[in-house]
């Protein structure tokens, strides 16, 4: 039954202002809908409880007042009207104060992911230019193990054997010695090296590091076949890539792209692929330098011909020109990497039109990871264009099956985890959904941005911060949870079908 729904609206908005009759219905934007376009409505036009923007309000300008944000815009649509677009607070403090403003343009940082990059992969799908199970190394050669690379592995599998077997014993201290205990001679005979043999030399190599409490942990380390690793699990976090590195400290340079792809393509993976979720820039630097590869076009010409263009995105774009500078939210300061010679950044700087992300930065401001800048309304639009199965106005980005496939389950941990090819559904990355919403899918960025959609309700939010100005010591968790709950509370005209936990 639906009557969670109407309870937790009385909570919220208080009984006084409640009524049991339905609002004006409007109907619900389906794929078959393609050409509808996102309009300008009051929030009883969609469904919802008209106290909703002032809710909204009191919850931002809470989140301000304790600084945990320097402004802010949110936008809120459902059924395919806008009911909130709103800008709070100062685009800029430092170096001068600049109120907000709803066209205000923001650095999305992680929503980079999302938005460009697997979407890009996508299209590719689409275009029948890649398969998302082909290895990563299809496309990156430097994917592939060297032969060096190989017999080491094998050398490291067999010292794995010789343990398990008993015939190399781990000490306390991780020392070795002989276990003259065993009876697998067949095994030590079959051997070129006595097995204490083999792991001196593996150590001596550096091939064996005392980085992990246990000797399987950092042995297991080494042979993980990145070999293994597909587009699939670079889109769903789950290729075993470190999370992150300091790239912009190791290649100051800028001009960075290549030193970087080529030392992620020799890194060894922390998991097995397919196994863990681990939130990876680095899996996503990769599938954009993919993207380049296969297309023969930058990940930004690319998108903008494919993605943004069609959708009419005029203010979505990697590396904002100068005469957009103004409309651009600055994030923090930047300064010159210690010791570095040869480094771009020669003094310290407020950034502003540059992305804030330090290995985008060192790629020239076009990376996977990070670096599309973007506004409330335009992501609106791109939100519209998923609910609508890939369609918006007179354009077709995506077939409805695509846009399944992005924001619906593709991997299921058994920690819990869900991912869609590039969008969030549930994962310790959720909590910007709130409490109320039970589905939908979404993004968050560093800087301050993010997105969740629940296309059961045909209902998503855009909040777009800078919280990280001027020194990068806000904090919006707690805004975009208060946010989705104000606005979960204030459908009073469900879309979902209730299942049977709701009865």
């Amino acid at each position: 039954m639906k009557m969670h729904r109407y309870i937790a609206a009385i909570l919220v908005f208080g009984l006084a202002q409640f009524s049991w009759s339905s609002p004006i219905m409007v109907k619900t934007p389906t794929m078959e809908q393609g050409k509808q376009t996102l309009q300008y409505g009051s929030p009883s036009s969609a469904g919802m409880d008209g106290r909703v923007n002032e809710l909204i309000d009191q919850v931002v300008e809470a989140s301000l007042a304790a600084r945990e944000t320097s402004g802010a815009v949110v936008l809120v649509a459902r059924r395919g009207v806008i009911v909130h677009e709103k800008a709070y607070g100062y685009r800029s403090i430092i170096p001068t104060q600049e109120k907000m403003t709803t066209d205000t343009i923001f650095d999305l940082a992680s929503v980079t992911k999302c938005v460009a990059t697997a979407s890009a992969v996508l299209k590719l799908v689409e275009l029948g230019k890649v398969r998302l199970d082909d290895p990563v190394y299809k496309y990156i050669a430097e994917w592939k193990n060297a032969p060096e690379e190989k017999k080491t592995l094998e050398d490291i599998d067999k010292l794995k054997r010789f343990v398990r077997q008993g015939l190399v014993k781990i000490e306390p201290g991780f020392t070795v010695s002989e276990n003259t205990s065993t009876s697998a001679i067949a095994l030590l005979k079959s051997a070129k090296e006595k097995p204490t043999e083999l792991w001196k030399r593996l150590w001596s190599q550096g091939d064996l590091r005392l980085a992990e409490k246990f000797f399987d942990d950092y042995v297991a380390a080494r042979t993980y076949d990145r070999e293994a690793v597909t587009l699939k699990h670079l889109l769903t976090h789950t290729s075993g890539l470190d999370a992150y590195d300091n790239y912009y400290l190791k290649f100051p340079a800028r001009h960075a792209r290549q030193a970087i792809v080529q030392n992620i393509a020799q890194r060894p993976l922390r998991a097995p692929a397919g196994k863990q979720f681990i939130y990876s820039d680095l899996g996503y630097i990769t599938l954009g330098e993919i993207v380049e590869r296969v297309s023969g076009m930058s990940l930004d010409a690319f998108c903008r011909k494919f993605l943004y263009e069609p959708l009419g995105m005029k203010d979505t774009m990697f590396n904002p020109p100068p005469d957009l500078h103004p409309r651009v939210a600055p994030s923090e300061w930047r300064v010159p990497p210690a010791g570095a010679k040869d480094a771009a950044v020669k003094q310290k700087y407020m950034i502003r039109g540059e992305v804030h992300d330090g290995n985008a930065f060192v790629q020239d401001g076009v990376s996977g990871h990070a670096g599309l800048f973007s506004t409330a309304h335009d992501l609106a639009v791109f939100v519209q264009m998923l609910l609508q199965g890939g369609s918006y106005g007179n354009a077709r980005v995506f077939s409805p099956l695509t846009v399944r496939a992005m924001t619906t389950p593709q991997v299921k941990l058994d920690d819990g985890t869900l991912r869609g090819y590039g969008w969030d559904v549930s994962s310790s990355y959720s909590s910007l959904r709130g409490d109320i919403f039970r589905t939908g899918f979404g993004h968050t960025g560093w800087t301050g941005t993010s997105i969740w959609c629940v296309p059961e309700e045909n209902c998503f939010i855009v909040i777009l911060t800078n919280r990280c100005h001027p020194d990068g010591s806000g904090n919006v968790s707690a805004l975009r949870a208060k946010v989705a709950n104000v606005v979960a509370a204030s459908i009073i005209e469900s879309d979902s079908e209730p299942n049977a936990q709701d009865e």
